[in-house]
C-alpha cells in the first residue's frame, strides 16, 4: 500500500523531478563536474563518483 502512495506521488511529480535533475546536471557542468554517465541505459549498475574538471 505505501509503495502505490509513493509511485503515485512520483507519477504526479514526474515533470518537476525531471525538471529538477536537469537543472542540476546543468549547476554541475558549470562548477566544472563531468555527468557519471552519458545515457541512463548506459548507466553503470553503480553510480560513479563525478569527476571534477580543472580548468
Amino acid at each position: 500500500m505505501e509503495i502505490e502512495m509513493l509511485l503515485q506521488k512520483i507519477r504526479e511529480n514526474y515533470d518537476a523531478l525531471m525538471q529538477i535533475g536537469i537543472e542540476a546536471r546543468e549547476a554541475g557542468r558549470k562548477i566544472g563536474l563531468k555527468p557519471s554517465c552519458a545515457e541512463s541505459d548506459q548507466a553503470p549498475a553503480k553510480a560513479q563518483e563525478p569527476e571534477v574538471v580543472v580548468r
